[in-house]
Formats: C-alpha cells, structure tokens, sequence
C-alpha cells in the first residue's frame, strides 16, 4: 500500500511540476524495491483505463493507514474481461483464486466499469458470466479440470465482437497454444506458477508473477 501510494502522489505531483529532485529520488529508490503483485494489478488497470484524479474524494483503501490518496475515477470504460485457466493444476491451489478474486472485485468496485465477463477455459470455454463492477460475486465456482489452450476464451470474444478495455487471464502458464494473432486490446497474463522459461513466454501483453499465496 505505501509503495502504491506513493507511486500515485509521485504521479501526480509530477504532473504538476511539483517534485523536488531528492523527493523524486526517494519515491523512485522505494518504488525499485519489491513491489506485491495486488499493487502492479491495480496499477496495470489503472493504467489500462482513462483515470480522473479526485481529491475531493478520497481513497477509503488507504484511509485507515492514515494516508489521505485520491480516488480514481474511469472515465466511461464499457468493459473488462477476465479470463480464468481452469486447468487441473488451479483446483489444487484454491487460496491462489481466492486471493486474485478477492483483488479484482476490490479494484472493479473502483474503476466501475459498466461489463465485466468473466469466462472459465481448460482446452474449451466452460462458461461464462457478465456482471457489472459493483455486483461480481464473493467468489467463483470453478468449471473445468482438463488441459490448457490459451485460444478458445479469446475466440469467444471475438466472435461475440467484444472488445474489453483490458484482459486479465489467470494462470500458470503451463501452455504453448496460443492465439495466431495478438487481439487489439491490453491483455495482462496474471501467472501464479513458476516464470515461464522460452517455450512458454508470453509472446505479446504483459505479465504480473504472483508471489505466493
């Protein structure tokens, strides 16, 4: 939370032009440390939509630590979509959903965006569900057990002509069928297994590693 607090006055402040040279060194010097993957989601989403800094409404995350940190505001963002792997290896590990999920909802009851999907992929589409931000569920009732492709949960988009403003897919990244090409949207792969090494490399997107959980 300080990390990600300060990273969000650094960027503020910066917009402004008010950072003193050894404040910025320090912010920066913290920031290089070890960063907990909740914070890069967050800020990876963040990011990922069109942001209005309020002041005048503050961040309640942050208010208990005794941080006083804008809200963020997206600007409109029509939808996200969140892509689960629900490979064998998943259902042994439910503290790693339980731990992702729990941070999506927190972030998408911030964000507001007006859609999220939600889809369930071993080698084929096992479901789907469309829920607005601030009504996902508690958690989610897996639906799978078989291999891994990566392609038909982006298919299923495609044919169905959504284009989210950005795409989270949790997995291990046990895979090497990927989609023939990169779709026209941010795509962050949310790995919670080993780094992948050169034959399962995330060719396109980018990748938060989950510490363990």
């Amino acid at each position: 939370k300080w990390d990600e607090a300060m990273h969000q006055a650094l960027s503020i402040a910066r917009a402004e032009g008010k950072v003193p040279g050894q404040v910025r060194e320090m912010i920066q010097d913290a920031h290089t440390s070890t960063v907990d993957w909740r914070t890069l989601l967050r800020r990876y989403m963040v990011d990922a939509v069109k942001r209005d800094y309020s002041w005048s409404v503050p961040n309640r995350r942050f208010i208990d630590g005794g941080l006083y940190m804008p809200s963020i505001r997206s600007e409109g963002i029509e939808s996200i979509a969140v892509i689960i792997d629900t490979s064998g290896s998943i259902w042994c590990r439910p503290k790693i959903l339980e731990a992702f999920w729990s941070e999506v909802r927190r972030i998408m009851l911030e964000i507001q965006p007006q859609e999220v999907i939600v889809l369930q992929v071993d080698t084929r589409l096992q479901d789907v569900a469309e829920y607005s931000g601030s009504d996902l569920p508690d958690g989610i009732e897996l639906k799978g057990g078989g291999g891994t492709d990566f392609r038909p949960g982006f298919e299923w988009l495609e044919e169905q002509g959504k284009q989210p403003g950005v795409c989270l897919y949790l997995t291990d990244m046990e895979c090497s069928s990927w989609p023939g090409m990169e779709p026209g949207f941010p795509v962050a792969w949310v790995n919670w297994g080993d780094p992948p090494g050169e034959s399962n490399r995330e060719p396109w997107g980018g990748r938060i590693d989950m510490a363990e959980t």
